[in-house]
């Protein structure tokens, strides 16, 4: 008499489950280790700050209008359209409010940087046309970041 033995094994067993288990973890370390949150915070804020200025530089472009950039507080500012009102001018509308995570604080070189016609950062002393740092510090991280607005009107990020 012959006897048939099928040694079928179904599914994993404990040592290529463990395995899979301990590779899909060490991946996962690396990939999380990458996700560094205070990064990402400070350099969204710079991007933000950076994009709103360079509309507000082609909006001023484009329309034929004065623009202000004009910090409010510690972690706000706003866009405001200018008009020439008796050789002064004023705010005639805010086209952009921004408020930044709490624990963001921007240090402008100048509360208010005007933008003229061209885009050229209009500055009531010709010898003040010299590039500006503004600092983004991140209180919670400790990060600091730096942006340049020359007189231009082109703003940099430090990477």
């Amino acid at each position: 008499m012959q006897t048939c033995r099928h040694s079928r094994q179904l599914g994993f067993g404990t040592i290529e489950l463990l395995v899979t288990i301990s590779i899909f973890a060490v991946l996962t370390a690396v990939g999380l280790s990458s996700i560094d949150r205070r990064r990402h915070d400070i350099n969204t804020t710079v991007r933000r700050i950076t994009a709103d200025f360079r509309w507000a530089r082609a909006r001023a472009v484009v329309s034929g209008d004065h623009f202000r950039f004009h910090v409010t507080s510690d972690n706000s500012y706003q866009i405001e359209r200018l008009a020439e009102i008796n050789g002064n001018w004023t705010v005639r509308s805010v086209t952009q409010r921004a408020t930044l995570p709490d624990h963001i604080v921007l240090q402008p070189a100048t509360e208010e940087t005007d933008l003229d016609s061209r885009g050229v950062v209009v500055y009531a002393d010709a010898a003040d046309a010299i590039p500006a740092e503004w600092k983004i510090n991140d209180q919670r991280f400790g990060a600091l970041r730096t942006l340049t607005l020359y007189p231009s009107g082109q703003i940099h990020a430090d990477q």
